[in-house]
């Protein structure tokens, strides 16, 4: 948001409208469906959204989204292997199924995302990107300096 609306809306959210900060993706989830809190910004995780909707709460939410500020990361979508692993040939053969159209298949459908693999049908079309639209990638090297002024900024409006 800073880098699409400028440095004073870290202080605007943060400061100015008191906002609150969880890292429990289902307490944010669950502020937002009992109506805790009117605005969630990237804390609804859909999964979780799916959860309580089944059982008939959530359906008054909505994602607005902001024009010119998206975003894409690797989020939990990583896979990670033990360095000197006692048996490094497995992780091999599983990270180059997972990689396969069987392996991305059932891992999207499981984790409720989307493959990169053109030929695995999306299973969460609200995250298809957009042709043509240009996104920052919030986990990349040359944006840490970004992140970290973000932080200096949001610390200052919080003293």
């Amino acid at each position: 948001m800073r880098l699409g609306l400028g440095d004073d809306i870290v202080k605007r959210v943060w400061k100015d409208q008191e906002a609150v900060l969880s890292r429990d993706l289902r307490q944010m989830t669950e502020f937002m469906v009992r109506g805790s809190y009117p605005i969630c910004i990237g804390g609804v995780q859909r999964i979780i959204l799916d959860e309580f909707m089944s059982h008939g709460l959530g359906k008054n939410l909505a994602w607005v989204g902001i024009d010119h500020i998206d975003d894409v990361g690797g989020g939990s979508n990583i896979v990670w292997a033990f360095d000197r692993a006692p048996h490094p040939n497995a992780a091999k053969l599983f990270a180059n199924w997972l990689l396969t159209k069987e392996g991305q298949t059932i891992w999207s459908k499981h984790a409720f995302t989307n493959s990169r693999r053109l030929d695995v049908p999306p299973t969460a079309p609200h995250m298809m990107p957009t042709p043509g639209k240009k996104y920052l990638q919030n986990d990349a090297w040359d944006f840490v300096p970004e992140l970290a002024k973000t932080q200096e900024l949001a610390k200052a409006a919080l003293n």
